[in-house]
């Protein structure tokens, strides 16, 4: 989102606080048994109590689900703690540059706000409030607890579900006087079965996404995409992130044989590209020689003068029209070689540099370094995505507990390096569905998003800090060990307080660490 599309977010968010504000104070809410909490307006409603009283009929398969939800859920505590903990640790070592991710608005797993999540994790973020929510009522009607209401939370859109078990039910009045209604088993499992409902869903969608959903896609089979366009090209209309299908009307499958390209016997180069499955064509006039990207300070080429920009035409007096020329040229060089490099500028101005090639950085190589990188091809640079590879590696990530981490962070991860937000207009691009059509892309959107906010929720409601589910269940195994511990019903109490106080602080500290640490920390 851009900057001014927060503003236009943040003018609405206003209006819409200042519309809560005024029917607040009329009343309107009260009579509508609507409550505001800041700008969030909490829908209350009766209807579909009855519902959760018929689907909790299978009380057997219930208890069942809550007490697997339970393990489930002290994995994920154990998981998710220690994920934490690393993370503070690895941090304190090596402190990484802020980056994107550290911005504020992507702290929220809000679709539209977070720059990571497309619209999408709408989807995903519904299903998981709703499914989470109906499994904590539906357990809480097995044990007995009654729930109050159910309903939507709301800032402009939907933020959130709930149900509503009655707490003094649940977990007995707040000065003591009145105890739970249930017993410890019966409270984890109603808050273990969120939790446990998150997971389940997300197990089904990813299933379906890395199973038969992935499987139905084939590599299109053109992978050449530009990653940077050279000066003197940018106001053609090429631009970073267009495959590249053919150049001079010759479909082109490597960067190879794009670089031993050029333009025509007038100088004139056509490219067909695709732009998010837009077909274009760009007719080029392009200068014989290779284009200088970057030259390497103290190496050869530096030392004797030659910049960014000039054009190699010539060494040793080979012509060298593409970068496939400069490529094989360099191939038969050794190591103090000496060379005659001919450049030339855009101005059509020349010079002739001479010097003695260096040692190769990689030592396995054992040709001559002249210390420059060049264009690869006249337009720019041209990279290929292997579509295949990526592919398969995203089929793959499920099989180890280490790609199930990785999970986590996939939305994060560039492209280029494994990562995924779903297929997107450009990443359609290099994939042909089997069957579907483009409506295979979409489903595999939805899947994704689903599994993957559920995955996500699911596990950060593991963490072991009040108010989140996991903090509760962390609580209760704290207090039946504290029994062990101390006789003192009053010393128990304080005794689980200040443990339960201490993590969940410390939890906080962390996360905040995470976000604002490279910030703060050179």
């Amino acid at each position: 989102m851009s900057i001014s599309g927060i503003a236009i977010a943040l003018l609405i968010l206003l209006v819409w606080w200042l519309l809560i504000l005024y029917l607040d104070k009329q009343k309107v809410l009260e009579r509508h048994n609507l409550q505001a909490f800041g700008p969030i307006l909490m829908i209350r409603t009766k209807r579909g109590l009855a519902l959760l009283d018929r689907a909790s009929t299978p009380s057997q398969f219930w208890r069942f689900f809550g007490d697997l939800g339970l393990l489930f859920m002290i994995f994920g505590m154990v998981t998710i703690f220690t994920l934490v903990l690393f993370s503070d640790i690895f941090m304190l070592i090596n402190m990484p540059e802020p980056s994107r991710v550290n911005e504020p608005r992507n702290w929220l797993l809000i679709p539209g706000v977070n720059e990571f999540i497309p619209a999408w994790g709408w989807l995903g973020l519904i299903v998981t409030l709703i499914v989470h929510e109906f499994a904590h009522g539906i357990l809480a009607r097995v044990e007995g607890v009654r729930v109050k209401s159910m309903g939507l939370l709301l800032a402009v859109i939907p933020i959130g579900a709930f149900a509503e078990p009655d707490e003094e039910e649940m977990f007995g009045s707040k000065d003591g006087q009145k105890p739970s209604k249930i017993s410890t088993r019966s409270r984890n499992r109603i808050l273990a079965a969120g939790v446990m409902s998150n997971f389940l869903v997300a197990v089904i969608a990813f299933s379906l996404f890395f199973g038969p959903v992935l499987s139905m896609l084939e590599p299109a089979g053109s992978d050449l995409v530009i990653t940077e366009v050279a000066d003197g090209f940018r106001d053609t209309g090429l631009h970073k992130d267009m495959i590249v299908r053919s150049v001079n009307g010759i479909r082109v499958n490597s960067v190879d044989e794009i670089s031993a390209m050029g333009g025509d016997e007038n100088g004139m180069m056509r490219i067909e590209v695709f732009d998010r499955g837009t077909q274009k064509f760009f007719t080029l006039h392009v200068e014989k020689g290779v284009r200088v990207r970057e030259v390497i300070a103290g190496e050869p080429a530096d030392t004797a003068g030659i910049r960014p920009g000039q054009r190699i035409i010539e060494m040793n007096g080979v012509p060298i029209d593409t970068a496939g020329d400069f490529y094989e040229f360099m191939q038969a060089t050794r190591p103090h070689d000496l060379v005659t490099v001919k450049v030339a500028n855009d101005k059509g101005e020349e010079g002739i540099f001479q010097l003695e090639l260096g040692e190769f950085p990689d030592p396995d190589e054992k040709k001559g370094f002249l210390g420059v990188v060049v264009y690869n091809t006249p337009f720019g640079m041209v990279g290929e995505f292997q579509s295949d590879t990526y592919l398969t590696r995203l089929k793959h990530l499920p099989t180890s507990f280490f790609g199930w981490l990785t999970l986590m962070a996939l939305p994060v991860i560039p492209v280029a390096q494994g990562g995924f937000r779903g297929f997107g207009e450009w990443l359609m691009q290099f994939y042909t569905p089997t069957w579907g059509g483009e409506w295979t892309f979409y489903l595999a959107n939805a899947l994704f998003w689903i599994g993957w906010i559920n995955f996500y929720a699911g596990l950060f409601n593991c963490l072991p800090a009040i108010p989140l589910d996991g903090g509760y269940i962390f609580k209760g195994i704290v207090e039946r060990f504290s029994k062990l511990l101390v006789s003192d019903p009053g010393r128990q109490k304080k005794m689980v307080d200040r443990m339960t106080l201490a993590l969940a602080l410390f939890i906080l500290a962390s996360i905040l660490f995470m976000l604002v640490g490279p910030y703060i920390i050179p």
